[in-house]
């Protein structure tokens, strides 16, 4: 379908997907009975209409601290934050350390992941990509609402209420190579990509498009569902 079926709905400004309905059956036609399970579907993206955003390589420079942080900010409470990363040398491992409002450390951070290395990830499953890792948006508004006052006056807020009075967005990453001493002169370079992709469904019943229930699950090369997606730029 070239056009938006639900361009009439104020909050469908973002869909982008040809998608609009899908029935599951079975090799007779009789629909499947998924109650109660898991249903992941990949969908492949078309790099020629979607095009994606170039990596930014970084070096590590003598003298550098042992973690180099980058800052981004998340512009909206429905979005995931992506981080991908590519390596050079068959056997660096590099860990990220992603956190909310202050510059993460190697002991103090919101969310931590280490990455294999070129060599491991021949053995690994493509489904989800080794070199990306995801930050899901329920995880992320859950962290932004630690240590907030749920009422004011008496009166209790909602979750949504109180994500909307929240103005500080800004989020760092740190990348360190976790076994450079051990490889010697190893080539410790990296390109990174750091973007928010956001997962919705239609609500026949409010008429609008909402992320509730609905989780990124893997991206670039496929996607789960993903309707929107939004590059960010690093800076150090």
């Amino acid at each position: 379908m070239d056009k938006n079926p639900f361009a009439w709905d104020n909050s469908s400004s973002d869909l982008n997907s040809k998608t609009v309905g899908l029935s599951l059956t079975d090799g007779n036609g009789k629909p499947l009975n998924l109650a109660g399970q898991e249903l992941e579907m990949f969908v492949p993206r078309n790099v020629k209409i979607n095009p994606v955003k170039p990596m930014e390589l970084n070096h590590f420079e003598d003298g550098d601290p042992p973690m180099r942080v980058h800052k981004f900010n998340r512009s909206s409470i429905d979005a995931a934050v992506a981080v991908q990363i590519m390596t050079f040398h068959p056997e660096i491992k590099f860990m990220i350390a992603v956190r909310y409002g202050k510059k993460p450390t190697a002991n103090h951070y919101d969310y931590g992941h280490i990455f294999p290395t070129l060599e491991a990830s021949k053995k690994m499953k493509r489904k989800p990509h080794p070199f990306t890792f995801v930050v899901a948006h329920t995880e992320l508004n859950t962290l932004l609402l630690e240590g907030i006052n749920i009422s004011a006056n008496g009166t209790v807020k909602s979750e949504a209420e109180l994500l909307a009075n929240i103005t500080a967005k800004q989020f760092y990453l740190g990348v360190k190579a976790i076994n450079k001493d051990s490889l010697g002169d190893a080539n410790t370079s990296y390109a990174l990509r750091i973007y928010l992709p956001s997962c919705k469904m239609f609500n026949e019943d409010t008429n609008t498009w909402t992320s509730k229930g609905c989780r990124v699950r893997c991206f670039l090369l496929f996607a789960f569902v993903v309707l929107s997606d939004q590059f960010i730029s690093v800076s150090e």
